[in-house]
Order: C-alpha cells, then structure tokens, then sequence
C-alpha cells in the first residue's frame, strides 16, 4: 500500500444539536471503527485519531481535581452531556476498546483539541469559525456567560504532525488546549483588533438566556455549561510540542480578519 500512518479526523461537529442523539453518535462511533480496522486489516499500526477537549471535559470536574487533563473522561450518560460531546467521547472510547481488544499492536495517540480557531484553507468552513463570524457580524445584542477551552488551528495540526515518531505518544490522549475564552474574551479581541466595527461585549443575564433556550435548541445545549469556567491542565500538550501554545486571542482576531478580507462578513 505504501502507507504507514492513519490519521482520522472527520466527524460532525453541529451548531444545533440534533433530536435524536444517534444522529451525531452513530456516524462518530461507526466511522472511526471503520477507519481503525481497515488500517488494521492493511497492516497500517500507527494510528493517530482526532478527539476532541469535549471528551474530557463534558462533565463535571470530580472533586479533588483542580483542573481538567488527560485522565478525566466525560460521562456520556450524564443527562447535561450534548449529543456532540457524546459522540466524540464514545467514538474516543470504542478506538482505544477496538485497540486494545483486537489490535494490541496499534500505535494509538489520540489528539483531544478544544474550539479550533484561526483562518481556514478556503471560503468553507465549518461551525467554529461560524461562532466567530456571528460576532464579528454582531448578530446577538449580547452573549451568554459560555465559553470554550480554545486552540489555534495551526497546534492542533502540527500536534497531528509531531506525534507521529514520537514513541512516547503511543497510547496517550493529548488535550491540545491554550486557554479558556467566554464569549466576551473572543469578542473583546475581535474589538482590539478592529475598534470601528460593531461588536457586542456585553453579557447577557443568565436568566435571559435560559428563557430564550425555550425556543432556540442551539442556546437549549449550552443553558447546563453557563458561568462554567473551564480549568485545563495543557503540560502534556506544551511537552510534546516542545513548547507553549499560540495565544487564542491573537487566533481569534486572524479569524476576524479572514472573514472580513474575504467578504465574509
């Protein structure tokens, strides 16, 4: 075949959480099994898999724990836990069971990037840089008391890129993570970068929120994470990049400026 590594990064990440959560589980799940026993099958063993932060840090973090790394999972069966953090944490847990049960010779490393942010390759791209486009289009009057932990797109890349002779990375999940942004802190940074545009800063009140979630299924999902900051343990990922991680602030004002460049605001 001529092919020595396997890297499997597709699965749908939704603005809108579906109505029935085997909608985002069943293509997440039966995709990366089919991508991992078809390397097996061809002989392929080192395997580098794209997971997501959601799958570490969809759930409360246990008592004792100061902040979320590589040892925390997210319980799927935890009834705040959206469809999409379900479905990368069971896809996420069916590749290390299908590693460890049929292939135990499989190089597993699994990259667990949080929101991925900064310019995309061409005028298509997905729900992330969306988020950052409504607020530079400044769509919402103001913005829920949500974040995400966040991470340039150009780290999570050469993370994919840099495990792969890294021997010490087999069996490893990597959390690939900057830092914790709200809602504010992106929109506060797409303001330092273009002062002239409108762009809304201020916090909505929870209970504003949680009314309009009545009505909107995309703000119904984040209602159970508002005021939740985040707190990530990123020192595996800084280890194995070999040093510390582009500042999201900076990413979020690229992205900006992408969308702006290109008309796309």
């Amino acid at each position: 075949m001529g092919v020595d590594v396997l890297m499997h990064t597709a699965s749908p990440f939704p603005m809108t959480q579906p109505k029935d959560d085997d909608a985002l589980i069943r293509p997440a799940v039966d995709g990366t099994l089919r991508a991992l026993k078809a390397a097996h099958r061809s002989g392929v063993r080192r395997v580098i898999v794209t997971s997501s932060a959601a799958a570490i840090s969809g759930s409360a973090l246990p008592s004792g724990d100061t902040a979320y790394d590589e040892t925390n999972w997210t319980d799927p069966d935890d009834p705040d836990v959206t469809a999409y953090t379900k479905s990368k944490t069971l896809a996420e847990k069916a590749a290390w069971d299908f590693q460890r049960d049929h292939a135990p010779d499989m190089q597993l490393t699994m990259v667990n990037p949080g929101f991925v942010v900064g310019a995309p390759l061409d005028k298509h791209f997905g729900t992330s840089l969306g988020v950052i486009q409504r607020l530079v289009q400044a769509k919402d009057p103001m913005l829920p008391n949500f974040g995400f932990a966040s991470v340039d797109v150009l780290d999570v890349a050469e993370m994919h890129v840099v495990v792969i002779d890294r021997p010490e990375t087999f069996g490893q999940r990597i959390m690939t993570v900057d830092r914790f942004m709200w809602f504010t802190d992106m929109a506060q940074a797409i303001k330092a970068a273009y002062p002239t545009r409108t762009v809304r800063t201020r916090v909505a009140p929870d209970f504003v929120v949680k009314f309009l979630g009545h009505f909107n299924p995309a703000i119904k999902s984040i209602i159970p994470s508002l005021g939740q900051h985040q707190k990530i343990d990123n020192q595996r990922a800084m280890k194995t990049l070999g040093r510390g991680m582009r500042q999201t602030p900076k990413t979020v004002a690229t992205s900006a400026a992408y969308l702006i460049d290109n008309d796309l605001v």
